[in-house]
């Protein structure tokens, strides 16, 4: 058997040189390296640093694949949005249900990818815009609840509005639509308007707390700011419009004869000589309505009325003093001055009350309208006929630049000429031309044609 010598190992040798990784010794003994200190600090602070930096770019793709999925979510969203608006516009129930189910869906989706990131809302600078999205976001599932609870409340009657559907049957007749869709449907869908006024309450908040300013003016050559500012405006302008009108439309069975017939008076009032209600009055007319059903009773001058009036209420100070004539010789206030309250119910309460006495009774009410309102009306209306007077409408006439219909009325009085009253103070006409009493007498007919076409209805 040959013997072997194991070499000693001494632990209590001074570490090798950095360069060699073991070495023996000339007596045959075997060195082991100690660890170096400082490499292994080094690699100790690149470790610690470069977990956070891990960390960072972990939660930044995780981030960025999730505002990602915000993206495709928000356009798969407009999408159903604008196929929704080809359906309203096509006026096909069925396919609106349908398309409103798709872009509920997809608002759905689309909420559920926005609360992964809503955390950042409370990030400086970028939380405003993601808050406001939010907004929006509440504003869309706000508006379709608005827009379901509109298809439910109108149901059956969607027809006479001219929807068509698998559910509906098309009646014919613009006239007959309008008339039945009033007489049948507003005591139905009345009492449902109030969920929808405060669905779009709930719109308007959301988009009251977007605030444009901090939107850049421009990105680009494209304005921003501006288009952001005008689509507020216009959503809070129409909101406001259905909330003014709730309480009118649930008087509507009421003014419109719907359980009973109504009376209303119906006066014009010249803006262009003013007066505390709104211009001079300058002729009026009588109409029936029974069941959304205008008849035109009678239309008159003003002053052929007054001339059955015997004025029995003392006249303002300024009335006798300014506008003179008849109040020369009777300080008692003619029946076209009577509107002398700026308070219009008052002035009418007052009106109404006398021309009982020159035989205009049972008054359900009185309206009043100026020539603007005569424009605003023809801008909707479209042209209309008057028999005995023609056509008037809101086109520019190039005589004037100002609407036809305006012209035409001036242009009347004008060809008739001036009124004037006696200087000396006697209350008398000493010059006017002739059937100047008449002169407005086309104010009438026009009013009622108005009113007629207003209703769809032959005038």
């Amino acid at each position: 058997m040959v013997e072997t010598s194991i070499p000693e190992i001494n632990l209590n040798t001074p570490p090798l040189s950095d360069n060699k990784a073991a070495q023996e010794s000339s007596a045959g003994e075997i060195q082991l390296k100690e660890p170096n200190l400082k490499e292994k600090g080094f690699w100790q602070r690149r470790k610690r640093l470069l977990i956070p930096l891990f960390i960072v770019f972990f939660l930044f793709v995780v981030n960025f694949l999730l505002f990602f999925n915000v993206y495709l979510k928000t356009k798969s969203f407009y999408i159903s949005l604008k196929e929704l608006k080809v359906s309203l516009a096509a006026k096909d129930l069925d396919k609106i249900n349908h398309s409103l189910a798709n872009s509920q869906g997809s608002l759905s989706e689309l909420k559920g990818a926005y609360s992964l990131v809503k955390w950042t809302k409370f990030i400086p600078f970028l939380g405003s815009y993601t808050s406001d999205f939010g907004h929006l976001l509440n504003v869309g599932e706000y508006s379709f609840q608005a827009l379901d609870d509109g298809i439910k409340a109108l149901g059956p009657h969607l027809d006479l509005l001219g929807f068509t559907g698998s559910s509906l049957t098309k009646e014919s007749g613009a006239t007959v639509d309008k008339i039945d869709f009033i007489t049948k449907a507003l005591p139905e869908v009345l009492p449902k308007t109030g969920p929808i006024v405060q669905k779009l309450s709930l719109v308007r908040g959301e988009i009251n707390q977007i605030n444009p300013e901090r939107y850049p003016v421009r990105f680009g050559k494209s304005e921003v700011r501006s288009r952001i500012e005008s689509l507020l405006e216009e959503a809070d302008r129409a909101i406001s419009t259905v909330e003014n009108s709730e309480p009118l439309l649930q008087q509507l069975p009421y003014i419109l004869g719907i359980n009973s017939s109504r009376n209303y008076l119906l006066l014009f009032q010249n803006d262009k000589e003013l007066r505390p209600t709104g211009g001079f009055m300058t002729a009026y007319a009588i109409a029936k309505v029974d069941k959304a059903t205008f008849n035109p009773v009678s239309s008159d001058d003003i002053y052929n009325l007054d001339s059955k009036y015997k004025p029995s209420i003392t006249a303002p100070d300024p009335i006798v003093k300014y506008l003179e004539g008849p109040y020369v010789i009777s300080k008692k206030t003619r029946l076209r001055d009577l509107n002398w309250s700026p308070d219009f119910y008052e002035s009418m309460r007052v009106f109404t009350a006398e021309i009982e006495k020159v035989g205009i009774e049972d008054v359900d009410g009185v309206i009043a309208v100026d020539t603007q309102f005569l424009v605003d009306l023809l801008e909707v209306l479209g042209p209309i006929q008057v028999a005995g007077y023609g056509t008037f409408s809101d086109q520019i006439a190039p005589e004037c630049n100002c609407p036809q219909v305006i012209y035409e009325l001036e242009s009347l009085a004008d060809v008739e000429g001036p009124i004037v009253w006696d200087p000396s103070g006697s209350g008398k006409v000493i010059y006017a031309p002739p059937n100047w009493l008449n002169r407005k007498k086309m104010i009438g007919p026009l009013m009622n044609s108005i009113a007629a076409y207003s209703l769809g209805q032959p005038a």
